[in-house]
């Protein structure tokens, strides 16, 4: 038996999620079909996180075993010309035998985007949350997010009827920054930049804590330069931990907008966290502007098996300069 790990791309909007539901168009209910018709044999996929209707991924990874000896290569092209163009597997690689999706994964990455202008794009209203009751305070965002950052129980981040009794995370960076966008004129490609930008290049330096200590405010902007008041513009956050509750990030982000548009404070949040109860928290933030940009592995785990198709080239899976170290 081969272990195949597979990076996937996916544009969630037309979707009911990750997960098969009888009746619902999903991702693993395409893909799933797919692979077995090209290898001819029954295919169970792990996943590294069942996105929910509506969110989209740029590096959502699945893992399955088969004795289908089929190059990687081969398999990639066959996925991509059976699948809709909302789906690209674009990377398919052999794997240590004890690779698993979900119970391998030690980091994820999760990107939220949230655009201000006080009219809507239509070319990005698919991937961004269109607040329109004003502009939002990013500074003190990124201070409350520091509350977020640390080994602690995010219970009051929990939506109900999650099975999960275990609500203690780690959450290693969480960054809001703002990015300049010029409205109507290709925010639609704006919005892919900055994800991929976040996925493809290796995250910010770390202090002797292990945890993030550079600001993404303090950046400047690669895409359009500094954003002003002046600017239409995007706030995005960003959060990366080594796992997620149901709907954390969103009510994460919810909270987030609640200190950005100045009715709480930035140290509400900290009380939110003590309180370990999610009616103390914000709303959930809609589901459209958030994105799985990023999931690491033990590098040993992405080493493909000797004698495989892979084993005389560097191990596949991962673009250059990402997180995966």
């Amino acid at each position: 038996m081969r272990t195949i790990k597979l990076s996937i791309a996916y544009d969630g909007t037309e979707f009911a999620g990750w997960q098969k539901q009888p009746g619902k168009r999903t991702i693993e209910g395409l893909l799933e079909p797919s692979l077995e018709k090209i290898l001819r044999e029954k295919v169970e996929l792990a996943v590294a996180g069942r996105t929910d209707a509506g969110v989209h991924a740029l590096g959502q990874v699945a893992s399955f075993y088969t004795h289908s000896r089929l190059p990687p290569e081969t398999l990639r092209r066959a996925l991509n010309a059976n699948l809709p163009p909302e789906i690209r597997v674009w990377d398919v690689a052999e794997v240590a035998s004890a690779f698993h999706a979900t119970r391998s994964a030690i980091k994820k990455c999760y990107q939220y985007l949230i655009f201000d202008g006080p009219l809507g794009d239509p070319f990005s209203w698919r991937y961004t949350w269109h607040y329109r009751w004003g502009r939002l305070d990013a500074e003190s965002m990124q201070e409350a997010a520091h509350w977020l950052v640390g080994t602690h129980d995010f219970a009051s981040f929990q939506s109900a009827g999650s099975p999960r009794t275990d609500t203690v995370r780690t959450i290693f960076q969480a960054w809001v920054r703002r990015i300049a966008a010029n409205r109507f004129s290709g925010m639609g490609p704006i919005v892919a930049s900055i994800v991929w930008q976040s996925f493809s290049q290796p995250p910010p330096r770390q202090d002797e804590t292990g945890y993030g200590s550079e600001s993404p405010l303090s950046r400047a902007d690669p895409l359009q330069g500094e954003a002003s008041a002046s600017n239409h513009s995007l706030v995005v956050v960003e959060v990366e931990g080594n796992g997620f509750l149901y709907n954390m990030v969103r009510i994460i982000v919810g909270s987030l907008v609640e200190v950005g548009r100045q009715a709480r404070s930035p140290d509400w949040l900290k009380q939110v966290l003590e309180g370990r109860d999610r009616r103390l928290a914000g709303p959930t933030a809609p589901p459209h502007g958030l994105f799985l940009t990023r999931v690491d592995y033990p590098a040993e785990l992405l080493k493909p098996p000797v004698g495989s198709h892979q084993a005389a080239d560097e191990p596949s899976g991962r673009p250059a300069g990402s997180c995966v170290r």
